[in-house]
């Protein structure tokens, strides 16, 4: 998953971080970004304004099932 991340990244000039949360955004979230340093805030504030085509945004999902990374937030799960 990491290299396919730093390809799409490397198609916009970010980081595989950036496309992270370009991913999470495009998913409807708000994700929260530890921020320990001034570059973080930087990075998060222009990773916001990558916008992912729906043929990558697939791939990261294919990509994410394949490696068992669950994608849902915790209030997707059933209450059994």
């Amino acid at each position: 998953m990491y290299n396919e991340m730093t390809a799409i990244g490397q198609k916009y000039g970010a980081t595989c971080s950036q496309i992270g949360i370009a991913w999470a955004i495009a998913k409807g979230t708000q994700p929260i970004i530890g921020a320990t340093k001034e570059r973080h805030v930087i990075e998060a504030a222009e990773a916001a304004k990558i916008q992912l085509t729906s043929e990558e945004i697939a791939k990261l999902e294919a990509l994410a099932d394949a490696t068992g990374i669950d994608t849902r937030g915790g209030w997707e799960h059933s209450m059994e």
